[in-house]
């Protein structure tokens, strides 16, 4: 279950390609020691504890407010990217709330992320290079929330 805002606001999403990684304990070493989030391992979906390393098939690990660190496993690799937030106005976010995910040891709320749209060529429109619209870019993991959705 999904609880998105309907408050837009503008800012810049800086993304930052970390890797490829052919070990998960390189990948690991990317996440932020003091971060908070949560990990998939191949049994279960577990809180991040930077401490806890394991081999993981998915992570997403909020550094503060602006900054969080996302992990996927291909099949052969594990691929992360850094999404930092900043002043600007080449994309658009709003927040979203997931109240339905289950993560072992419990969160203290659902997951919180920003997702952000950003202006791209019109697809639709292939002999007009001018045109621009909205378009969804990615999701950034905001942290745990303790709000109702």
């Amino acid at each position: 279950m999904t609880n998105h805002s309907d408050d837009w606001t503008t800012c810049a999403l800086e993304t930052q390609p970390l890797g490829p990684f052919d070990d998960w304990k390189d990948a690991w070493a990317t996440l932020p020691a003091r971060g908070s989030g949560w990990v998939m391992a191949p049994d279960a979906v577990l809180p991040f504890h930077a401490t806890n390393a394991r081999r993981f098939l998915a992570a997403d690990v909020a550094d503060g407010p602006h900054t969080s660190v996302h992990i996927r496993f291909d099949g052969s690799r594990w691929r992360a990217w850094r999404y930092v937030k900043r002043d600007g106005d080449t994309h658009r976010e709003r927040r979203i709330r997931y109240a339905s995910v289950r993560i072992e040891g419990g969160p203290p709320g659902p997951l919180e992320y920003a997702e952000y749209w950003e202006l791209a060529s019109d697809p639709f429109d292939p002999f007009d290079p001018t045109m621009r619209v909205w378009t969804p870019s990615v999701t950034r993991f905001l942290g745990f929330t303790s709000r109702e959705t």
